[in-house]
């Protein structure tokens, strides 16, 4: 091979690394803008992407939602409902026909036992609890992980309502346990 075809090869190679880098940017921007795809950073699902489809928001679904106004003021000190931009990824554990009970320790969904209701927060403060024994309506859902024992999810700040979410979305690239769409997934009875 002639030195000069090693340096036309040179400056191909660079360019077209150049190229593919700068598509790589332009790309990942447009997504950004348009949020096709957010960072999970929340324990409450795996770490990892998450991208936005066009399924409606059901059981056992992923939703990204946002907290109304009277949630983030009744709950201030909590750092989501700091921020300006307050949108929390969590799975849909009852949706509209379901009964959920929050009047006692426990959280019941459909009659089965879920998980327990913390009233105190590890520093021993009184958490805020969404206490109700009722049937879901046609566009409310009952948020829940279990996770972590104390996920802020609707147990606190109560129902979401289809006009706050934003997207459903399903795992793109994640570490850590894998989230399955199964209704069952997330929301295990207590003592399993």
């Amino acid at each position: 091979m002639t030195h000069w075809m090693s340096q036309a090869r040179c400056f191909l190679m660079n360019n077209v690394l150049r190229l593919s880098l700068f598509l790589c940017v332009v790309i990942g921007c447009a997504l950004a803008t348009t949020r096709c795809i957010v960072l999970n950073v929340s324990p409450s699902i795996p770490l990892g992407f998450y991208f936005a489809t066009n399924d409606a928001p059901s059981v056992g679904r992923l939703v990204e939602f946002r907290l109304n106004a009277s949630t983030k003021k009744r709950f201030r000190d909590v750092p989501i409902c700091k921020r300006r931009y307050a949108a929390i990824l969590k799975p849909i554990a009852a949706g509209p026909g379901d009964q959920v009970d929050t009047t006692s320790d426990s959280l019941w969904i459909n009659g089965l036992p879920i998980a327990p209701i913390l009233t105190t927060d590890s520093n021993g403060r009184s958490l805020a609890v969404w206490r109700a024994n009722r049937v879901l309506g046609s566009d409310e859902f009952f948020v829940f992980s279990a996770r972590v024992p104390n996920s802020f999810d609707s147990r606190y700040f109560g129902l979401v309502l289809r006009s706050e979410i934003i997207a459903v979305r399903t795992p793109l690239w994640t570490w850590g346990a894998a989230y399955e769409h199964d209704a069952t997934s997330d929301v295990g009875v207590l003592g399993d």
